[in-house]
Order: structure tokens, then sequence, then C-alpha cells
């Protein structure tokens, strides 16, 4: 009996939007969006932040969202529903690291140190480059490959992301 090689499984850290794109038919990432939570293969990953974000964006957005269900669930069940039906993974980060500012010595968690680091050089938004932070550990922690998002001004600067962290910045049909 023939054994068939099993390809690596490639995984990514997915920006928010792309996953209440799969929601919003009137989300212009909605099509791919579906795709790429529907593809088999891939483990994909987010943050506590990007947790955050779903309660916040949903409970604004929550008339346009679309999902199986005919009943209008609260939104902790709603959020807890998409990480399963996307089958997405949470990042937790327990250690914190000293940075020092000025004369004052400041302990924080990774992600913000890591922010803070690339934040001039990269020049986005604190929330994207938190999420580019976690994703940043996730490729060390996790063997995460890459950054998906749907963001122009992430897409805009992924060569600049790549080198910075090394991390690839992919749209979502470069992954289905």
């Amino acid at each position: 009996m023939e054994s068939t090689p099993t390809q690596p499984t490639q995984r990514f850290y997915v920006d928010t939007s792309v996953i209440v794109a799969r929601y919003k038919p009137s989300d212009e990432l909605y099509n791919s969006s579906e795709r790429l939570f529907s593809q088999r293969g891939i483990l994909l990953y987010v943050s506590p932040l990007s947790l955050a974000e779903l309660y916040a964006v949903l409970s604004r957005v929550r008339e346009q969202i679309h999902t199986p269900s005919s009943i209008h669930p609260s939104i902790n069940t709603l959020v807890a529903f998409i990480v399963r039906e996307c089958r997405l993974h949470i990042i937790t980060q327990a250690n914190s690291v000293t940075k020092k500012l000025g004369t004052t010595k400041l302990r924080t968690s990774p992600e913000y140190f890591i922010s803070m680091k690339v934040a001039e050089k990269l020049q986005l938004k604190t929330l994207d480059l938190l999420h580019l932070a976690y994703a940043s550990l996730a490729r060390v922690r996790y063997r995460v490959n890459g950054f998906v998002t749907g963001d122009k001004e992430i897409l805009d600067r992924s060569r600049l992301i790549r080198t910075a962290l090394r991390l690839e910045v992919l749209h979502p049909v470069q992954v289905i």
C-alpha cells in the first residue's frame, strides 16, 4: 500500500477584517474570505486582540452579518460560533519583556514592545501594528507562514513588513 506524502500544513495569522467579511455579503472580501475559511490543510490563527475586535465590530454591524442560524444569538455566542466555524486557533502570550523608556523601565507584553519597535518604520495604525506583532511572535512560536489581510495600507507595506518582522503579508486570494 503506497502512502502519499503529506504536504506541510500552512499556517496564517488572519486579520479581523477577513473574518468579518466571511459573514458580510456586501464586503468586497466576502467571496475570497469564504473560500479561505473553507479551505482544508491550513491552520488559521488569531489573537485576543482579534477577539476584542470581533466583539466591537459585531456589536456595530450585527444586522449586516449572515450566519446559518435564524435566531440572533448574543455577541458572545456569535464570536464563539465564528471561532469554531472558521477553525481559528487563539494565540496567547504569558511572558513580558522590559523596555527602557527614558529613565523608566517599562514591563510590557512582547507584542507591545514589537509594535513600538517597528512603528516608525511601518507607519501603520496601532491595531494593525499589534496584529502584525502577534503574527510575528506566532511565526516563531507556532510556525506561522504569513499574515492574511485585505487591508490596503498593510498590503502596500508588505515589503517593509517582510524586512522588519520577517513576515509575509498576503491577500486572501494569494492563499486560496
